[in-house]
């Protein structure tokens, strides 16, 4: 879970602090994820693994997605 301290003693930032001046929509957040699952899918992932990819990529989504 972010932020997160490595063993080197460098902090991530968060999710949200890593992408607010990106400027994300919801559209282009939902594209990345099923570019990524397309991908995913042509390099031979299981069905399920791909799943549980966007799963995770999916529950980002508030954190990363520029607000109005």
């Amino acid at each position: 879970m972010y932020p997160v301290k490595l063993p080197s003693g460098f902090t991530c930032r968060s999710m949200k602090e890593a992408h607010k001046t990106l400027g994300i929509g919801g559209g282009t957040f939902d594209k990345f994820v099923l570019i990524a699952a397309n991908e995913l899918t042509a390099l031979g992932v299981a069905a399920d693994d791909v799943a549980a990819v966007g799963a995770v990529l999916n529950g980002t989504k508030l954190a990363v997605r520029a607000r109005a």
